[in-house]
C-alpha cells in the first residue's frame, strides 16, 4: 500500500488491494482473466477524498472489487500521461479496462448505489462479451495508431486561426458571470490571456471587457479565497460558487500571470491586489524555503474554508502535497520572472532564479531530460513533454529578465533534447518517450495542442534568438498537424491562437549589447522589459562572451551598451538612453505595442 494517498478522512479505501501502475499488474490481470478498475486521483480533489470515504469504504463494494477486478489506483499529477489517455473529462474518474489496458466504460465520481451494480454488470459483460470488447479494442487502437504515425490536418498554417479561435471565445462568453461555456467551469486563464492579446494588437474594447469582467467576477466569487489567497480548481456552478476546495500550484500559476498581465494592461489596482492575493497563497502556503522551490497543492477541505477569518486561525490546516513537480515549477518561475516588472516586486525574480536553480541542479539529466516530480528519495519519472517544454520556456523567460546567457544556453540543451527524443516523423513532438513495453495505451504516443504550441513558441524565439533555421522549420511542423482540427479543441486550442500569432507575425525583438553585470545595461533592460506585448523579445547579448553571435545577428561591439529596436525589418540607431526606448518603440510600431494603460474605468461606462 505504500505512495497510496488517500482521503485524510476516516475511510477503508486502503482494504482494497490496490497495484500501481506497472507491467504486473496487467499481467496478473491476463493471467486472472480478471478486468481492471483503473482509479485516476489527486491528493487536492475533494470529490476523490469523498469517493475513498464512501464508495470504496462499502464493505461490500470492497469484496466485490478484490475478487472480480485487479485495481490500479493513479495519481493524476504525478502521472498525466496516463490521465491523458483514461480521464473520463475530470477527477475522480473510474474507468474499467481490459487486461491489455483498453477502455470498457468508465465515469467520474460513482457513488456507492451506483458502484455495485456497475461492478457487476462490468464483470458479466468482461465474461460474455469478449468478442465485442475485442473488436472495439482493435478499432480504438488502429485510430491511436494513425494518429500516433500520420500526418493530420494541412500542410500549411490556417490563416485566419487566431481570428478563428478569438471569435469562437466571444461566442461562448458568459456575459453574466464571465467566463466561458457552461458548468462546471474552470478559471480561463488561456483564453483570457489570448484576448489580453488579442485587445493589445486590435484596439478591439471588447475583448478587454471580457478579461475584466472575468477576472472581476472571479476575484468577487467563492472560487477565490479571501482569507488565504489563492483561486479553487474549478466551480460546480456557472456562478462560481461552488468550487471544488483543492488549490493546485499551477492553477495558481497562471492566475498570477493573467491578473498581473491585466494590471499591467489597465493600471487597475483591483487586479494587482488580486495578483498579490495568489501569490499569498504560493508564497505562504505552498513555497518551501529550504529548497527554494514550490510544493504541489493543498487538500481540499471544505470545512475549513468555509470557516470564517478568525475561525480559520486556529483551526487544523488543510494537508499540503510536498510533491514537487517540475512543470507546475518551471510555470511558477516564468510568472514570477513576470510579475517582478509587472507588479514591480523585484523580490519575484529572486524566487523564480531559486526555483530554476532546484529544478536544473535536481530534476535534469543529461541524457533523459526533466523528471516529472521530485519526491523525498529523489527524481520521479522521466520521460514527458511537458516538463521539458515548460523548463525550457522558463529558461528562455529567464534569459530574457536577467540578461545571463547562461539561462539560453540550458534552454538549448533543452530543446535539443525535445527535438531528440519526442519528434514525431509526421511532424510535431510526442507527449511522452516511447516504449515498446509500455503498459495500456501508453504504446501510443499522443501530439497534444497545447503542449506542441507551447514547443512552438519557444522555438521560434530561439529562431529570433539566433537565426537557426531547424527552429524555425520545427516550430511550424508543431503548429501544421493541426491546422485541421484546431477547431474542435475548444479552451485548448487558445495556446494554438498565440503560437500561431507568434510563429507568423514578426516580433518587436529588442537587443542590447553590453555587460548583463553593469547598471546601464540592465537599466536599458529594466525599460525594454516594461513594455507591453505577448509578441515581444528581449535579448541581452555581451560583447566579452558573445561576439560571434552579435557579429552573426549583424550588430556593432560598440557602442556598449546600447540598445537596437528592431521591428517590421527595420533596427533603429544604438539606444543608449534608457527612457527613449518606449518612444523609439511608439514611432516604429506606429501604435501597434501599446505601452499605456487602457482607461478600463471610461470603457465600460461606454460600452457597459
Amino acid at each position: 500500500m505504500s505512495g497510496f494517498r488517500f482521503s485524510s478522512k476516516p475511510n477503508k479505501a486502503n482494504q482494497i488491494q490496490w497495484r500501481a501502475w506497472d507491467g504486473r499488474a496487467f499481467l496478473d490481470a491476463k493471467l486472472s482473466d480478471k478486468p481492471i478498475l483503473l482509479s485516476l486521483s489527486a491528493a487536492w480533489c475533494q470529490w476523490c477524498h469523498m469517493m475513498d470515504e464512501t464508495t470504496y469504504s462499502d464493505d461490500e463494494i470492497i469484496r466485490q472489487i478484490n475478487r472480480d477486478f485487479v485495481t490500479i489506483r493513479v495519481d493524476s499529477d504525478q502521472r498525466p500521461d496516463i490521465n491523458q489517455r483514461y480521464s473520463m473529462g475530470g477527477l475522480p474518474t473510474t474507468v474499467f479496462l481490459t487486461p491489455d489496458g483498453d477502455i470498457m466504460t468508465g465515469a467520474t465520481y460513482v457513488d456507492p448505489d451506483g458502484m455495485k451494480p456497475l461492478l457487476s454488470h462490468v464483470a458479466g459483460y468482461y465474461s460474455s462479451g469478449k468478442l465485442d470488447i475485442q473488436l472495439v479494442a482493435a478499432q480504438t487502437r488502429a485510430r491511436q495508431k494513425e494518429w500516433a504515425e500520420g500526418f493530420v490536418g494541412g500542410q500549411k498554417l490556417p490563416d485566419v486561426a487566431f481570428d478563428d479561435i478569438l471569435s469562437t471565445a466571444a461566442i461562448r462568453f458568459d456575459s453574466v458571470y464571465g467566463g466561458f461555456g457552461v458548468e462546471p467551469k474552470s478559471p480561463p486563464w488561456d483564453i483570457l490571456d489570448l484576448l489580453l492579446h488579442g485587445y493589445q494588437i486590435s484596439g478591439n474594447i471588447r475583448y478587454l471587457l471580457m478579461v475584466s469582467k472575468t477576472l472581476d467576477q472571479l476575484m468577487s466569487r467563492p472560487i477565490f479565497d479571501p482569507v488565504d489567497g489563492g483561486f479553487f480548481c474549478y466551480s460546480m456552478t456557472r456562478e462560481w460558487n461552488s468550487p471544488n476546495f483543492g488549490k493546485t500550484l499551477g492553477v495558481n500559476a497562471a492566475g498570477l500571470r493573467t491578473y498581473s498581465r491585466m494590471f499591467q494592461a489597465t493600471n487597475e489596482q483591483s487586479y494587482r491586489e488580486a495578483a498579490q492575493g495568489v501569490a499569498m497563497f504560493l508564497d505562504d502556503v505552498l513555497w518551501y524555503e529550504p529548497g527554494g522551490v514550490f510544493y504541489g497543492s493543498r487538500d481540499a477541505n471544505p470545512e475549513y474554508y468555509r470557516l470564517h477569518k478568525p475561525e480559520r486561525e486556529s483551526a487544523p490546516k488543510p494537508r499540503v502535497d510536498r510533491t514537487i513537480y517540475t512543470d507546475w515549477n518551471a510555470l511558477a518561475a516564468s510568472v514570477y520572472l513576470e510579475s517582478s516588472t509587472a507588479l514591480r516586486q523585484p523580490h519575484y525574480k529572486d524566487k523564480a532564479i531559486k526555483v530554476l536553480r532546484f529544478l536544473w541542479d535536481r530534476c535534469w539529466d543529461e541524457n533523459l531530460g526533466m523528471c516529472h516530480y521530485f519526491a523525498v528519495d529523489g527524481p520521479k519519472w522521466h520521460g514527458l513533454l511537458s516538463d521539458q517544454v515548460y523548463m525550457a520556456k522558463a529558461l528562455l523567460d529567464a534569459y530574457q529578465f536577467l540578461g545571463e546567457f547562461e539561462y539560453f544556453e540550458r534552454a538549448k540543451k533543452v530543446v535539443d533534447l525535445i527535438m531528440r527524443d519526442y519528434s514525431a516523423p509526421a511532424g510535431g513532438f510526442y507527449d511522452i518517450c516511447g516504449a515498446d513495453d509500455a503498459a495500456g495505451t501508453l504504446k501510443f504516443r499522443d501530439r497534444i495542442i497545447g503542449q506542441n504550441s507551447l514547443a512552438a513558441g519557444i522555438l521560434n524565439r530561439l529562431y529570433q534568438y539566433s537565426l537557426d533555421d531547424r527552429y524555425k522549420e520545427a516550430a511550424m511542423s508543431a503548429l501544421q498537424i493541426f491546422s485541421g482540427s484546431y477547431r474542435s479543441e475548444a479552451d485548448a486550442a487558445a495556446p494554438y491562437a498565440l503560437a500561431i500569432y507568434q510563429c507568423t507575425v514578426e516580433p518587436l525583438h529588442i537587443v542590447i549589447v553590453g555587460n548583463p553585470a553593469s547598471a546601464d545595461t540592465k537599466a536599458l533592460l529594466a525599460s525594454s522589459l516594461e513594455l507591453q506585448g505577448s509578441n515581444k523579445i528581449v535579448q541581452v547579448l555581451d560583447p566579452e562572451g558573445q561576439a560571434d553571435l552579435i557579429e552573426d545577428l549583424g550588430y556593432a561591439p560598440e557602442p556598449a551598451p546600447a540598445a537596437y529596436v528592431c521591428y517590421n525589418m527595420t533596427c533603429s540607431v544604438p539606444i543608449t538612453d534608457p527612457d527613449t526606448i518606449g518612444p523609439v518603440v511608439k514611432s516604429m510600431t506606429a501604435g501597434d505595442v501599446r505601452i499605456s494603460p487602457a482607461p478600463l474605468n471610461t470603457i465600460r461606462r461606454v460600452f457597459p
